[in-house]
């Protein structure tokens, strides 16, 4: 079964959607599936040379659709760039047509955001080739997208239209789930996940702890400038310890002038290629994953986490709905107050004490065992072919 997926974002962009893009690819090909790519004229590919072009990555094919410089996936749109993505629309669908002839697709499986649906219903309608739209965030209520109110609910129309005109919806949620119920009562719901064999062996924590981070988007949403304040203050009683943060985003120019203003221990690493990543995780003893409190925090439950466990680093998150439903439970990580510093420096206290080691070896293990057993992408395959066959049927 051949399933192309049309996505706004996806590698080089290294981004949580990216990577999750990334490991259905990798579960379909496992699974037997032939997946393909089509991606947005606001993602660049990693050959420059092949800006609309078609290049090989990890063994799928991703086409590529690229078409003004200066358009980006990620942090905030000028008015002009939003106008250049509307001029855009045709031509991607244009090119997502002749796409389809040329590979023949069984299904169109469009993400996040409405610009893919919209595309893939439009052509899909045109080709008879059924539509699964993925909905992985409500990125118009996320801080970092902020517009004008008619921009929102034009916006906001788009994405109702494309939930209701798919032929089948999924969500990455519960509460996604629920924001659309409204509107149709059929999403099947595939959270995000991990592959079975990327949890590694029994827990061995660092005996000291010393570099903690994050790794991923440096947005509004994320929280760090309460993490980087925390370590402004931890540095009075622990001189070695270090903030490190792994990432690009709108924030990262304001949160490095605000680290030196407070004189935090903070390291900025960034922008890293995906075939990094791991290595970034390697080096760091602990992840803090801080969001703020907003309804995209409690709805869209973010891979992050998972990667962290995963790869047996202790984890510290914020009490949001989120992260509480991906990890299993405040049981799996060292929970934190959204938007508080001081919570913060306790959690990471709690930590430096020798004496919780054993109580952090217990949490990991119990977070390792629910993640390995309720979010892997192999699990996740029965609902991908249970939602094709059906549309295929």
């Amino acid at each position: 079964m051949k399933i192309a997926h049309v996505v706004y974002q996806c590698f080089p962009n290294i981004s949580g959607s990216s990577t999750r893009t990334n490991h259905i690819l990798e579960a379909q090909k496992a699974h037997g599936f032939e997946p393909l790519v089509i991606s947005s004229p606001c993602q660049p590919p990693e050959d420059l040379a092949k800006t609309v072009g078609c290049e090989m990555l990890n063994g799928v094919k991703h086409y590529r659709t690229f078409c003004f410089s200066g358009l980006s996936v990620g942090g905030k749109s000028t008015i002009w760039e939003k106008i250049k993505k509307v001029i855009a629309f045709p031509y991607f669908v244009y090119k997502l047509w002749r796409f389809c002839l040329v590979e023949k697709p069984d299904v169109l499986h469009a993400h996040a955001m409405f610009y893919c649906a919209i595309s893939a219903i439009i052509v899909g309608k045109l080709l008879k080739i059924p539509t699964v739209y993925e909905v992985r965030s409500i990125w118009y209520a996320n801080s970092n997208s902020q517009q004008s109110s008619l921009l929102k609910k034009l916006a906001i129309k788009a994405e109702h239209f494309a939930i209701r005109f798919s032929n089948s919806v999924i969500a990455i949620s519960d509460g996604i789930k629920s924001e659309f119920s409204d509107i149709r009562e059929d999403i099947y719901i595939v959270r995000n996940a991990i592959r079975e064999d990327s949890v590694l062996a029994e827990p061995k924590l660092s005996s000291e702890f010393k570099r903690f981070g994050y790794v991923g988007s440096v947005i509004e949403l994320e929280g760090l400038n309460y993490a980087i304040d925390a370590f402004a203050q931890l540095k009075k009683a622990h001189p070695d310890i270090q903030f490190h943060i792994y990432g690009g985003g709108s924030k990262l120019d304001e949160l490095k002038d605000h680290a030196l203003k407070v004189k935090s221990p903070t390291v900025f690493h960034g922008q890293i290629p995906p075939s990094e990543v791991h290595r970034c995780y390697d080096e760091l003893d602990c992840i803090i994953n801080c969001r703020n409190d907003e309804l995209v925090a409690q709805l869209v439950t973010p891979l992050k986490p998972l990667e962290a466990i995963a790869l047996n680093k202790v984890l510290i998150c914020s009490d949001v709905q989120g992260y509480m439903e991906i990890i299993g439970g405040d049981n799996h990580a060292i929970v934190v107050k959204p938007r508080d510093s001081d919570s913060i420096v306790t959690a990471v206290e709690y930590v430096l004490n020798v004496s919780s080691y054993d109580a952090l070896i217990e949490k990991l293990s119990l977070a390792r065992a629910y993640i390995a057993e309720n979010r892997t992408w192999e699990s996740n395959m029965a609902v991908h072919t249970s939602i094709y066959e059906k549309l295929l049927s």
